[in-house]
């Protein structure tokens, strides 16, 4: 296992720090915070440096910079040999950018997405991509089926301990 040296350290507590900014809806703080991540030292770690980018193109596409998002995505996924793990943690973001294209795309991706992270065991990622889902399907106009998938997910995060995502899916479901 290769060591994480303190640049790197600093640019994953900037993105730790931009995901906080983001959740608490200000989504120009996060963006800033990203870029720092990016500027300090990121580019010598490829898990933070995926973060990094992750998070940008999340800012970005909460503040309606469809291009500077799609930019972020593109550079994320150029990114090589990264642990499966770390794929699924990107995939809702991926799949915001396809969403732009063709919504159907998008929700197929996230759906395989939640199969995979099932399979594997990765339960946070099935979960936030559950959240993903619910969120496509109702900004795509499909309402009805995105709140219930949301009331479902809020449920079983519930019920697993993951309180946050849970609470995200209630304010998903009425905004």
């Amino acid at each position: 296992m290769r060591a994480i040296g303190p640049r790197a350290v600093e640019a994953d507590t900037l993105g730790s720090c931009s995901l906080i900014a983001l959740d608490r809806g200000r989504p120009a703080d996060a963006e800033a915070l990203a870029r720092q991540a990016l500027d300090a030292d990121a580019k010598n770690n490829a898990a933070v440096l995926q973060s990094s980018f992750d998070v940008l193109a999340r800012a970005c596409f909460a503040q309606n910079k469809m291009s500077e998002a799609a930019d972020a995505v593109a550079r994320m996924l150029a990114i090589e040999g990264q642990p499966m793990r770390n794929t699924l943690s990107v995939a809702a973001t991926v799949a915001r950018r396809d969403e732009l294209k063709s919504p159907s795309d998008a929700i197929r991706r996230l759906r395989a997405a939640i199969d995979d992270a099932t399979t594997r065991g990765y339960v946070s990622q099935a979960l936030e991509t559950r959240l993903a889902l619910g969120e496509t399907e109702i900004r795509t106009g499909h309402r009805e089926a995105g709140r219930a998938r949301l009331a479902a997910l809020e449920a079983d995060a519930m019920k697993k301990g993951f309180g946050f995502v849970a609470r995200k899916a209630r304010e998903a479901r009425h905004p």
